[in-house]
């Protein structure tokens, strides 16, 4: 249990560190995601509430 919870820390301490160095491909990522869910998403609702 311990080894497992161990490994899962370096994994996420890993994936932390490859998000910093790639932090603009991260920003694009966000940027695409936020585009094609969250903006539709958004319109929609505001075509809801009027």
């Amino acid at each position: 249990m311990s080894l497992t919870r161990k490994l899962v820390r370096t994994h996420n301490s890993t994936l932390f560190t490859a998000s910093l160095s790639y932090s603009p491909f991260n920003t694009h990522v966000f940027c695409w995601l936020f585009l094609h869910c969250l903006y539709p998403w958004l319109s929609f609702h505001s075509l809801l509430t009027h």
